[in-house]
């Protein structure tokens, strides 16, 4: 009996130590390179807009691939290539008027720096009309803005 219980106690404390290892306070989370940061602000901007932002194009098995190579990104001129992507799934409907996708194209291709994939998120978040978000993205607009100046 006295084996019994000693077992129980030790996988009682096994699993309260497992769980206290792998909780963490959200701002050891954040993003602390600008690689990190300009990855989590395109995948913010992209989750930010709303399915009838979206061409019928974009399934769930592209979305997939997409979010899996901006996660495998290993610079800002490859991340700049994921925004560039990203507009080929948006309805040109949803672009404010004098928006030009093959500006944010050659932005994108000229990319070499942080400063520049910087460059290119605002330009694709201010070339979207507010209508292209979730209802949601008025509250987060200016934390992202704020996390964009940390990536230059």
């Amino acid at each position: 009996m006295k084996k019994h219980i000693a077992i129980l106690l030790f996988m009682l404390f096994s699993i309260v130590g497992a769980t206290a290892q792998t909780t963490t306070d959200s701002s050891a989370a954040a993003p602390t390179t600008p690689l990190l940061l300009g990855k989590s602000l395109l995948q913010q901007l992209a989750g930010a807009l709303d399915v009838s932002t979206y061409l019928n194009s974009w399934t769930p098995a592209v979305q997939s691939q997409w979010y899996s190579s901006v996660t495998k990104a290993a610079d800002a001129s490859h991340l700049a290539d994921k925004v560039s992507e990203l507009t080929d799934y948006i309805d040109a409907q949803k672009f404010q008027d004098g928006f030009s996708i093959p500006n944010i194209e050659a932005l994108s291709m000229e990319t070499e720096n942080f400063g520049d994939l910087a460059n290119v998120l605002s330009t694709l978040e201010a070339g979207l009309k507010p209508e292209a978000f979730k209802n949601d993205w008025v509250g987060k607009e200016s934390s992202w803005q704020g996390q964009l100046k940390l990536v230059k």
